[in-house]
């Protein structure tokens, strides 16, 4: 019985519809057996029909191969073999490289971007960093806005306190750089001194004048002019505006723009302001603080303006 079951042929229409039974989910040993066909014969059926089609179902088997026919399959075996080895040593080599090239790019952010030196790093210390990296020209400027920031919070700092300050925001400076810097822009430690009356054979450089506006309210314009410096940061250097506003109007009579700060700034500011609104002889007053921009006395007796420094 076994030898007829082998040899017997089955049409194509059979062995489909076992195949059919066996993919739609009752399972290739059910199928056979309620078919009375052996387990392989089926596998073999659907490994037929998955390789060639229908058509793979009636192809005759041949003769296995003989050692003369296996040579070649073995040495296309072999070369395949060598390939796979070759392209899995080359997948190794360019993993290798990949690591180099990903440490050598780390390296140099480390070193673009150097870590902070201490147990945390601050946005402050962060940005002090990033000037580091920037030009000397552009520090520099950057440095000129936070001591000017400073020195107008803190009037009575010197150089040495404002480099501590720097420093305790977390940025590297020298102090002879500071003091530089803070004598070029004329940031003049303000000191209370005691009032010490000069002797009467000493002549004084500047005359020393009250303060005129006190309590007086001005009631026209040209009347009272209030005058003032303040320093302008711009992309790579800092430059320097003097102002003369009219107290009465606020409008601004005249004003000056230079790159140095000194008493010829102004000057400037105040002749602008006589030719544009040419007041009357002693019906104004000037009045300014004391610092060492502001016209000495003999200047200013050259206009027709009171000189009034604050207090």
């Amino acid at each position: 019985m076994a030898a007829k079951a082998k040899s017997r042929q089955y049409p194509t229409a059979f062995k489909l519809k076992a195949i059919k039974r066996a993919e739609e989910g009752e399972g290739v040993l059910p199928v056979a057996r309620k078919l009375g066909i052996s387990r392989k014969l089926l596998h073999d059926w659907i490994k037929a029909w998955k390789a060639h089609g229908p058509a793979g179902l009636n192809r005759k088997r041949g003769p296995k191969p003989g050692p003369r026919e296996l040579k070649p399959l073995k040495a296309e075996l072999s070369a395949l073999a060598q390939a796979s080895a070759r392209i899995a040593e080359l997948e190794r080599l360019v993993g290798r490289q990949q690591l180099d090239i990903d440490f050598f790019r780390k390296a140099l952010r480390a070193l673009e971007r150097p870590a902070a030196q201490g147990k945390s790093a601050s946005a402050s210390s962060t940005y002090y960093r990033h000037l580091a990296g920037r030009s000397g020209e552009a520090s520099d400027c950057e440095l000129r806005d936070l001591i000017q920031r400073i020195c107008l919070k803190h009037r009575f700092y010197g150089y040495r306190r404002v480099t501590a300050t720097l420093r305790r925001q977390g940025m590297v400076v020298n102090a002879k750089k500071v003091q530089r810097l803070m004598r070029e822009d004329n940031l003049l430690a303000q000191r209370k001194a005691p009032f010490l009356k000069p002797p009467a054979d000493r002549p004084s450089a500047f005359l020393i004048v009250p303060n005129l506006v006190r309590g007086l309210v001005p009631s026209a314009p040209d009347q009272i002019w209030v005058a003032d410096i303040t320093y302008v940061h711009l992309a790579r250097a800092f430059a320097y505006l003097a102002v003369i506003l009219d107290a009465f109007s606020r409008k601004a009579v005249g004003w000056a723009f230079e790159n140095t700060l000194d008493a010829s700034l102004a000057v400037a500011a105040l002749e602008t302001a006589i030719d544009a609104r040419k007041p009357q002889p002693g019906s104004l007053i000037h009045h300014s603080d004391r610092g060492c921009n502001t016209p000495p006395s003999p200047i200013a007796n050259d206009w027709p303006t009171a000189t009034s420094p604050s207090a």
